[in-house]
């Protein structure tokens, strides 16, 4: 029994279906590679720059603080171990000071 022939026009067409259909599979999964990586970097720039944008905030705020304690003299807080009176102050007067309640504070300078 004689097998059937399939015409040589049919078999160059699939031939070309599948070189098509191969390239437009391998273009198409490189434009949703592109589409990731600028997606990621996107959302990395924006990180960071929200990143930056908190701080520089928070430094800002720092700065108001200790300008307005360098503003005021100086802050009083309760002497601990971790909080003894500054050296670098003692040519003030009032670096040591006790409450009425008999809490003693001393003079930090920012």
């Amino acid at each position: 029994m004689k097998e059937p022939t399939v015409p040589l026009e049919n078999v160059i067409m699939r031939s070309r279906l599948k070189y098509y259909t191969l390239a437009l599979a391998v273009i198409w999964t490189s434009i949703l590679v592109l589409s990731l990586a600028l997606g990621i970097q996107d959302v990395r720039k924006d990180t960071k720059n929200l990143a930056y944008g908190k701080a520089v905030a928070h430094f800002n705020k720092d700065q108001a603080l200790r300008f307005w304690a360098t503003e005021h003299g100086g802050v009083y807080v309760p002497v601990t171990e971790q909080t003894q009176s500054n050296p670098y102050l003692v040519n003030i007067f009032e670096r040591d000071i006790e409450t009425p309640a008999g809490k003693r504070l001393t003079l930090m300078n920012p």
